[in-house]
């Protein structure tokens, strides 16, 4: 999985938390990357321009095919919540 944009937490935190679930974290998308998770702040910007190098990566991965899943901090968190109890 890959992070990207501005986190409520620092990213060694949110590496962390990713590894409770067994997830492993990369500095930059790949065909590979299974999940993508951004900042709230940052997922709400609409216009392509603005979304993080990483974002719009995985979105040119989706269109060309791959199983990539992009989602919020927020998000994230909740699955982390939830995988916890």
């Amino acid at each position: 999985m890959v992070f990207t944009g501005t986190l409520s937490i620092g990213r060694a935190e949110a590496a962390n938390l990713a590894a409770k679930l067994g997830l492993s974290v990369n500095a930059s998308v790949m065909k590979k990357t299974s999940l993508v998770v951004v900042g709230d702040q940052d997922i709400r910007k609409p216009e392509w321009g603005e979304k993080s190098g990483k974002h719009r990566k995985a979105e040119e991965l989706i269109a060309k095919g791959c199983d990539i899943l992009i989602m919020s901090e927020s998000d994230f968190f909740a699955l982390i919540d939830a995988h916890s109890k």
